[in-house]
């Protein structure tokens, strides 16, 4: 995914400026996402993966290269604990998913880093499960565990769900 065009900063106040004052800077981001995945038995399902989406390298050269993510939620690949946004972000995954017929259980670890920079942000761990007693319901949860790579301030994270889906 690619993004280009301008901004510029609009001043808000008891009239709206709609014209862009000197301070124009010319945007362009870019974001992909790639995953390969292997089923060695109808079972199981192992994958890994990689997404990028740009930082801006130079703040002072005129020109944003941060990809910005019009949605920011990305529990599907960027982990469970919704830690980051698709923007100034480099993310490397793993994974693997067993299930048996109403149930199954997956594991997944994550890096991330900053793309500006190459920073590494931390290593988050999910474990999920979920179980269908009946057609229509399905029953789930897991846990996330978030590692911090900042010893300084070592905001580590905990975060867990439970959720019932009911399919009428």
């Amino acid at each position: 995914v690619g993004q280009v065009g301008s901004r510029c900063s609009v001043s808000v106040g008891d009239e709206q400026d709609v014209f862009c004052n000197a301070q124009e800077v010319s945007t362009r981001g870019l974001m992909g996402d790639a995953e390969l995945g292997l089923s060695p038995h109808k079972r199981i399902r192992l994958h890994m993966g990689s997404m990028y989406a740009s930082g801006d390298d130079d703040p002072t050269d005129g020109e944003d290269t941060t990809y910005n993510a019009l949605y920011a939620a990305g529990h599907r690949h960027l982990g469970l604990a919704d830690l980051f946004a698709r923007s100034d972000l480099a993310e490397a995954r793993a994974g693997a998913r067993y299930g048996v017929e109403r149930w199954d259980i997956s594991l997944a670890g994550h890096y991330f880093l900053r793309a500006a920079g190459g920073e590494g942000l931390g290593t988050e761990v999910d474990l999920t499960g979920s179980f269908r007693p009946t057609k229509g319901l399905n029953l789930a949860g897991g846990v996330a565990g978030f590692i911090s790579a900042d010893e300084d301030t070592q905001q580590d994270v905990v975060w867990g769900f439970l959720q019932a889906v009911a399919s009428f």
